[in-house]
């Protein structure tokens, strides 16, 4: 009898990957992949190429597509795969040059309108992808440039600082109420050359995820890149930053990062130093509430109003009012008394008119006062349109919610859990910033 002679199939593609980065003309690129016998690959090398112009786009189309085990008496084995690429002369023109040409214009909404177009009909157009968020991003949509983005996978050269800035202003912006999402995005902001913009969203969202001394790492990285970039940083936004450092050296605590970034914000602003107390004070109400010492937390956020009235009061105030609110024995007329001292600070202060009239129609329906009922609806109102103004959606919705049927339609603790990071310490500032960065 004869032995079964031994059979190979080689390995081949099995769907060939739309490019994100542009080819330069025509042109042939030979490039090799190495492909596992479970179906994982490795881009090698460009073999040859007519056109070197294009190799870059020729490794992007390897990496993106998908490929087939050899198969050697049946079974699937690792091998090598040579991946002919070919470009034709079209290959720089069609909708991905028309969008960059309105983009190099900027005609954002024009660009925007042709990749919806293109995508519908070529959804796993990478390119055009990655186009959509960038015209998403100079119209001021971030999260939605953010969806484009991810979509997109691999960014192309030209597209990686807007799409780093995208990803770090979401993530700055998502920290506290959506710390995991942040976090994934803030370190592809850093993968794609982040600044200190990056870097910053970075530590924010560690802070939030309690990694308490990355946090510390990554807002010491953000300080340096600060100091050194060129243009340098503004002063708000390195007191963003010193502000941030300085709130993760408390939590991780680091005394010697603590003492040395009072100092720094010292030299940045004069009345820097009742912030700093501010922080300290407002970390410790916090720790009290934690452990249920809500008289003790309530004198704490005092203090840290005191401490720096016009930058801390009117949050920590109503802070205090929170508590009050929401201890297993209310003390709806207490905290009626914390909201208004916040509300006297900053008259558009929205959080502090939604604790005011919650504590004032609780109170009202206890006593049957049908006038001071009444009052908290037109305080209710005021906090729905004071948030609407300053983009807080989910506080406006609660309050409108609440003005009409007096009820609350979300648990009052867990909402309140978005300030225990103050908006006023350490969030993202300032907008999308078009410059050079295209």
């Amino acid at each position: 009898m004869f032995a079964t002679p031994p059979t190979y199939t080689p390995p081949r593609l099995v769907s060939r990957a739309a490019s994100v980065v542009e080819p330069k003309g025509a042109g042939t690129v030979l490039v090799q992949v190495q492909v596992n016998a479970d179906g994982s690959f490795k881009v090698l090398r460009v073999i040859r190429s007519s056109n070197p112009g294009d190799n870059a786009a020729a490794l992007d189309i390897a990496a993106h597509s998908k490929y087939a085990p050899a198969l050697r008496n049946g079974q699937a084995v690792k091998s090598l795969f040579d991946f002919n690429v070919k470009f034709g002369e079209e290959a720089v023109s069609g909708a991905a040059a028309q969008i960059a040409s309105m983009l190099h214009k900027n005609d954002f909404n024009g660009a925007k309108s042709a990749a919806t177009a293109a995508l519908a009909q070529s959804p796993d157009n990478h390119l055009v992808q990655a186009q959509l968020g960038v015209a998403d991003a100079f119209l001021h949509d971030i999260p939605g440039a953010v969806a484009a983005f991810d979509k997109a996978g691999t960014i192309p050269s030209m597209y990686e600082s807007v799409a780093m800035q995208a990803y770090s202003l979401n993530a700055a912006s998502i920290a506290t109420t959506q710390p995991q999402t942040a976090l994934v995005q803030a370190q592809k902001a850093v993968s794609l050359n982040g600044d200190y913009g990056a870097y910053y969203a970075l530590g924010l969202a560690q802070h939030a995820n309690k990694d308490y001394a990355a946090a510390v790492a990554s807002l010491e990285k953000a300080e340096t890149l600060a100091k050194s970039a060129h243009p340098a940083a503004d002063a708000a936004s390195m007191a963003n930053i010193e502000q941030s450092l300085l709130a993760a050296a408390q939590s991780a605590g680091d005394k010697a990062t603590v003492d040395r970034v009072t100092a720094e914000i010292g030299k940045l602003d004069p009345s820097a130093g009742g912030k700093s107390i501010a922080y300290t004070l407002d970390s410790q109400a916090s720790q009290k509430a934690a452990a249920h010492d809500y008289g003790g937390a309530v004198a704490m956020y005092e203090k840290a109003a005191a401490a720096s009235p016009q930058w801390a009061g009117a949050p920590e105030y109503t802070k205090a009012a929170i508590v009050l609110a929401t201890e297993p024995l209310p003390n709806f007329g207490g905290a009626r008394i914390e909201a208004e001292k916040a509300i006297a600070l900053n008259a558009n202060y929205a959080p502090a008119y939604y604790v005011d009239a919650l504590a004032m129609a609780w109170d009202a329906q206890g006593s049957g006062n049908m006038d001071e009922l009444q009052r908290s609806t037109d305080s209710a109102n005021r906090a729905a349109a004071l948030a609407q103004k300053a983009g807080d959606t989910q506080l406006a919705e609660a309050a409108a919610y609440f003005a009409k049927n007096h009820q609350v339609n979300m648990n009052l603790q867990v909402w309140s859990t978005g300030l225990s990071t103050n908006p006023r310490y350490g969030t993202a500032t300032g907008n999308f910033d078009p410059g050079s960065r295209m």
